[in-house]
């Protein structure tokens, strides 16, 4: 999960300078760090204790929503590039260096995506009858791994 955390925060940083730039002649460059580091902060909730505290199809929702936002956000801020409604590159807006780290965060959805098979898989066990429900908070099968 340590890919996943870096290259969501890597994402996340690229998100947030590349709307900042965009819209801090309207609002404060704080709404850009509110657009951007939600799926960070869903995923690091969702994993950080290596238990996750939510049955497995609700944690392969969140996931799935934390991966949609970031897709979003990305396809969103290079259609904005695309159509000239960001200022060129200087020294106050390094629009190159946060798109570089905005499509990094597309690394992430490698281990996410092993995340939600793994809570696909436990959850479907579960729904046959395989294991008991009352065991789905200490199934090994949902711990998530630091790789």
């Amino acid at each position: 999960m340590a890919i996943a955390y870096i290259t969501l925060m890597l994402g996340a940083m690229g998100q947030a300078g590349f709307y900042g730039s965009f819209i801090t002649p309207h609002v404060s460059g704080w709404l850009g760090l509110c657009i951007a580091f939600p799926p960070l902060l869903i995923v690091y909730t969702l994993t950080f204790l290596k238990q996750p505290f939510l049955p497995p199809h609700l944690l392969r929702r969140s996931i799935i929503v934390a991966m949609t936002w970031l897709a979003v956000g990305i396809v969103l801020a290079e259609t904005l590039a695309h159509f000239g409604k960001l200022e060129p590159d200087s020294e106050k807006n390094a629009v190159t260096l946060c798109r570089i780290l905005m499509h990094l965060g597309w690394i992430s959805f490698f281990p996410l995506t092993r995340l939600c098979s793994i809570a696909k898989d436990a959850h479907a066990k579960m729904e046959s009858g395989s294991i008991d429900k009352t065991q789905r908070r200490t199934m090994p099968e949902v711990r998530i791994q630091n790789e």
